[in-house]
């Protein structure tokens, strides 16, 4: 009643106590409790300042929340000293213990039996000693106090642990990351539809993709920018039969191949749920093997070619001779007034017999590989003589040539007789290809010069090719003509002498497309060598109305009886002789004008037979005509490159003989 009467500012500390507690009671933080507890302490009292701290079994104190004198870091510490000075928990004015003259009331916070905090008290800013309400409301608001700051320890316990959970995750996943991120492999988990769940970086590198990119998208849309899964799809294989599938693909865009593992992830009741991609770079491994494969088959070739070789040389010879008098007198029979059904079984002889010489040539060609002949040449007239040669055919075969010549083509430096072999190739396999077409047929060629290369371009409107057998265009022996009508050795000999020139051949072509073949020859300039002219015929008149003595030494005897029933006329007389013993005799008895020797016999080489004539009779060596089936034959190239003789390739017609011995004679 007393201190009602003299203080004159009324509290109602029920109330003050119900509305705190109501408050309180709402809040969950730490913090903002503690800071309204010392705040409405401090405003209703009046006071310098109050804090509120707490402790624990280690007798740790944390100042939590504090106002006026006690808002200072280092009050922590007088805390800590003012705990350890006094032997009561509850203190009352006037406490002989009271040791801290700041502190006027230190009141001990209790729940469940053991103290857990503290709130100090200042004395009152207005000096005035604290009433019994203050100390009613003191009292009544320690525990209420106790009760929620154990609440709020509790939450602030839970928080930190919850927390320190969290951190533990968050450093788990970042280490699994990157963990996962260190799989040099491209690694996917995904959902059972396909969906990719999350990948590693090196996935991310191989696709540049980002994870925008890759939500709510399947794996096939990402990888193979296809709506559907592949074929023989090993996530789908791996649904099928419940365990890990692999395969091994080529990824078109990114011209790579894969070994693709596809293991399934499954729950607790050993249910798939998803899987783990694993792609396996194995490009190198590929390229290895395909390298491998190269190898043994360029051995299996090699020894192919090695036996094509050693049968060609032998057999050549044999051929070539009777091929000879076939096509000879078979072309001479055609100049005659015959029979129409004569004339055309005679053509068949004929055809059937150079198809023969032809493919004997190839095989000796493609055995005998040499390097080539070098002269500086303008490839557009050589691309316009070899169309000379085939021009009939074209025509009467309803196929319409364009030419387009880049006239600005500086002289490069090739081998003119093998690089037209090629382009009478590519022009012949064009032909075939159109003519089995209800079509006008279009040959297109085309030189360009790019930087330092030449580039030549031979383009039909024929069958095309397909995609399989555009993989073995350039195998040898492999060909998509019928039997009887292909060796399946043109494009790999092109092939070859193009490789041999450091170029390069190519070929584009989709079925019933047409297809173009595309050569690159490197600009070479060499000074030193001569200017290759296609060589000009020798014309009638230049042969003097002096009969020409020919002497024929070949042990073939419709060789000896076609060249001298080719030439035996009134400008020629033939001898001919099988043994070259005899032939020496004769040489010795008679002056000829012109010496034919085949380079093969039987007694005596046609090599040895020249050097015993040249030995005896210098001045013949110019007049000296060789004859040989074999004319790839290094030796035989050698020996004729040696002497610089006069060379007639065997099987010939008439025509070849008598334009060569205008040729010799001048």
């Amino acid at each position: 009643i007393v201190d009602k009467f003299f203080y004159k500012d009324k509290y109602d500390y029920q109330k003050t106590l119900r509305e705190l507690s109501s408050s309180l009671n709402s809040i969950t933080d730490i913090n903002t409790g503690s800071t309204l507890i010392v705040n409405i302490l401090t405003e209703r009292f009046n006071l310098d300042g109050a804090c509120l701290f707490t402790t624990s079994e280690q007798e740790e104190c944390t100042l939590i929340a504090a106002t006026g004198s006690f808002n200072e870091e280092e009050r922590q510490h007088d805390l800590k000293a003012l705990l350890s000075n006094h032997n009561t928990r509850i203190i009352f004015p006037n406490s002989a213990i009271l040791v801290n003259p700041n502190v006027e009331f230190l009141i001990p916070l209790v729940a469940d039996g053991k103290e857990i905090g503290y709130i100090c008290l200042s004395p009152k800013a207005t000096k005035q000693r604290y009433s019994s309400d203050d100390l009613f409301l003191i009292q009544g608001l320690a525990p209420v106090v106790a009760i929620s700051l154990r609440s709020w320890l509790l939450i602030a316990d839970d928080i930190a642990k919850r927390k320190r959970s969290e951190e533990r995750l968050r450093q788990a996943a970042e280490e699994w990351q990157i963990t996962f991120d260190s799989i040099p492999m491209p690694v996917t988990l995904q959902s059972k539809d396909f969906k990719i769940i999350r990948f590693n970086k090196a996935y991310a590198d191989l696709f540049s993709i980002s994870l925008n990119e890759v939500m709510d998208n399947p794996c096939y849309k990402i990888v193979h920018q296809s709506d559907n899964p592949i074929p023989n799809c090993p996530h789908l294989k791996m649904l099928d039969t419940d365990r890990e599938a692999t395969i091994e693909i080529h990824h078109e865009l990114l011209d790579k191949y894969f070994e693709i593992t596809v293991s399934p992830i499954k729950n607790s009741s050993d249910e798939i749920t998803g899987s783990v991609h694993i792609m396996r770079d194995i490009t190198q491994v590929k390229k290895a093997e395909e390298e491998k494969r190269l190898l043994q088959e360029k051995a299996e070739i090699s020894s192919r070619l090695a036996s094509v070789g050693e049968m060609a040389a032998g057999i050549a010879h044999e051929i070539n001779n009777p091929l000879t008098g076939v096509i000879g007198f078979s072309d001479m029979l055609m100049e005659r007034e015959l029979p129409q059904d004569m004339r055309e079984q005679v053509e068949i002889i004929a055809d059937g017999s150079r198809r023969v010489a032809d493919i004997v040539k190839r095989l000796l060609t493609f055995a005998r590989q040499h390097k080539p002949v070098r002269a500086m040449v303008n490839i557009n007239d050589l691309i316009a003589n070899t169309l000379n040669m085939r021009i009939y055919v074209l025509k009467t075969n309803n196929i319409n040539v364009i030419t387009e010549y880049d006239e600005t083509l500086p002289l490069i430096t090739i081998d003119p007789g093998q690089i037209q072999q090629v382009f009478l190739n590519l022009i012949v396999n064009a032909e075939y290809s159109m003519k089995k077409r209800d079509r006008l047929g279009e040959l297109k060629i085309t030189t360009k010069k790019i930087n330092d290369k030449i580039i030549i371009s031979f383009r039909d409107n024929g069958l095309g090719i397909s995609e399989e057998n555009m993989k073995r265009l350039f195998q040898p022996f492999f060909t998509t003509k019928p039997v009887g009508e292909g060796t399946g050795l043109g494009l790999s000999l092109s092939r070859s002498i193009i490789t041999e020139h450091s170029g390069i051949i190519s070929a584009e072509s989709e079925l019933n497309e047409g297809a173009t073949f595309r050569i690159e020859l490197p600009v070479i300039n060499d000074s030193n060598l001569y200017e290759y002219t296609e060589p000009a015929l020798p014309k009638e008149n230049q042969i003097s109305s002096k009969r020409i003595n020919i002497l024929v030494i070949d042990d073939e005897m419709s060789i000896r009886q076609f060249v001298k029933s080719t030439l035996n006329s009134s400008e020629y007389y033939v001898d001919t002789i099988s043994n070259p013993y005899d032939a020496l005799q004769k040489i010795n008895d008679r002056n000829y004008d012109i010496i034919i020797i085949d380079i093969r016999m039987p007694d005596m080489s046609g090599q040895e037979l020249f050097e015993k004539i040249v030995n005896d009779k210098p001045y013949l060596s110019k007049n000296i005509l060789m004859t040989t089936g074999d004319s790839a034959n290094i030796e035989v190239k050698n020996f004729l490159q040696k002497y610089k003789l006069h060379f007639i390739s065997k099987p010939f017609d008439h025509k070849t003989l008598e334009n060569k011995i205008r040729e010799i004679l001048g």
